[in-house]
């Protein structure tokens, strides 16, 4: 787990490592109907083996123990010990997704611009479920595109309420935000897929339509390429 403020905003959210892409996964976890689930994010990657274990030094130093141990892994080497220190800077990152009624909250770590927020082009997303059977592994089956009806942004730009017609409970959703910057510096945000687990849709009053942003970037470019080919 992130502790002492070692990695900046994302202070007691869990670090995850993963052995073979090599890299540390970061999770946010919160309680739905009594049940946890939550959101992972790539944070680190390209260490020069499997990510097997994490442990804390002095100065909020992050020490990683690498190894490839016969399975395999990226990287360049069969085994490694690296360490991590937080630079200090902030990247511009999706910080929390929350489950909501509706659809989901996403928090970022800098203020998102709302111009590009307000536009449903800057969101996609599908949701799946993985085979549970005694073989190893599982690729993604029951596959469906998220229907994004609308969003809704904060005044502070710190969030946005995106609202999903077709929410899947036990099913993991992808949601990507590869159109959005931030309003100062125009960053894109530097790792852009969220997946969340959801075990349970919560109870809670849903957004009116009236509150939502259904502006389509493309949908206005096809009208004026349409003005203009007549």
């Amino acid at each position: 787990m992130d502790k002492d403020n070692a990695f900046g905003p994302f202070e007691g959210q869990l670090l995850v490592g993963d052995q073979g892409q090599s890299k540390i996964m970061r999770v946010a976890l919160e309680k739905v109907k009594g049940e946890y689930q939550g959101v992972a994010f790539n944070f680190i990657q390209g260490f020069q083996s499997g990510v097997m274990r994490m442990d804390w030094g002095m100065n909020n130093t992050l020490f990683v123990g690498e190894t490839n141990r016969g399975w395999g892994s990226a990287g360049i080497t069969n085994s490694g010990l690296q360490f991590v220190n937080w630079t200090g800077q902030t990247p511009f990152e999706m910080h929390t997704v929350s489950a909501r009624p509706d659809g989901f909250e996403i928090t970022f770590t800098k203020a998102v611009d709302k111009k590009l927020a307000e536009d449903l082009d800057s969101y996609s997303g599908k949701s799946y479920i993985y085979k549970y059977h005694p073989a190893y592994g599982s690729p993604p089956v029951n596959i469906e595109d998220l229907q994004i009806k609308g969003v809704k942004v904060a005044e502070d730009g710190m969030s946005v309420r995106i609202v999903v017609e077709n929410m899947r409970q036990y099913h993991l959703h992808e949601i990507f935000v590869v159109g959005l910057r931030s309003a100062e510096g125009n960053e894109p945000v530097l790792h852009p897929a969220a997946y969340y687990t959801l075990n349970n849709i919560p109870e809670g009053k849903k957004l009116e339509l009236s509150s939502l942003s259904t502006k389509r970037s493309s949908a206005a470019l096809k009208k004026k390429l349409q003005s203009i080919s007549r």
